[in-house]
């Protein structure tokens, strides 16, 4: 079963419109970030990218997790077992 998830990414970086060096927009960036921090807002614009991820999940067979009253592993617990299984919850039942 495949599952599709998509979520918005925000970023805050230097528009590449603006021509400027490396340098000076990885200094405002960092700027931006730090302030930020401080204070809570942002010098530079978001830049605001849909990201989408495509994730499978595997299909399990559905298993019976406890001891049915009828099954010949059921019948094959002495006595005591038995007893000590109420008819509302029943115990998980292993293999020896």
């Amino acid at each position: 079963m495949a599952i599709k998830d998509s979520y918005i990414l925000t970023k805050y970086e230097v528009p590449d419109s603006i021509s400027m060096p490396e340098s000076k927009s990885m200094a405002l960036e960092l700027m931006d970030e730090i302030l930020h921090k401080a204070v809570g807002i942002h010098l530079l614009e978001p830049k605001l990218e849909i990201k989408t991820e495509i994730r499978v999940r595997p299909k399990f067979p559905k298993v019976q997790p406890y001891a049915d009253r009828n099954s010949p592993v059921y019948r094959s617990l002495d006595p005591a077992a038995r007893r000590s299984m109420s008819s509302k919850k029943l115990s998980p039942i292993r293999p020896k």
